[in-house]
């Protein structure tokens, strides 16, 4: 991510699904089919995480969306009482 993209993520609510995964994917234009090529995810984990399926990521999976879009795992995933709006 560029640091303007960053701060764009940032500065996003985290909505009811605790992740800004959809907010990642809308900011630097890739795709859902791109982290599924370029991780080790699946293209049913990767949209149940955007959807907030599941609440819990295990942390080398947290590394894993993080390095995909090249930012930290606490722009990505932030602590709940952030998440809380």
């Amino acid at each position: 991510m560029t640091p303007k993209q960053l701060r764009e993520l940032r500065s996003r609510q985290v909505t009811d699904t605790g992740n800004r995964l959809a907010a990642a994917f809308e900011i630097t234009e890739r795709s859902q089919a791109a982290c599924v090529r370029e991780t080790k995810f699946t293209a049913q984990y990767v949209s149940d995480m955007v959807r907030g399926r599941f609440q819990n990521i295990s942390l080398d999976n947290a590394h894993e969306f993080a390095r995909f879009f090249g930012c930290q795992i606490e722009d990505l995933f932030p602590a709940r009482s952030e998440a809380v709006a």
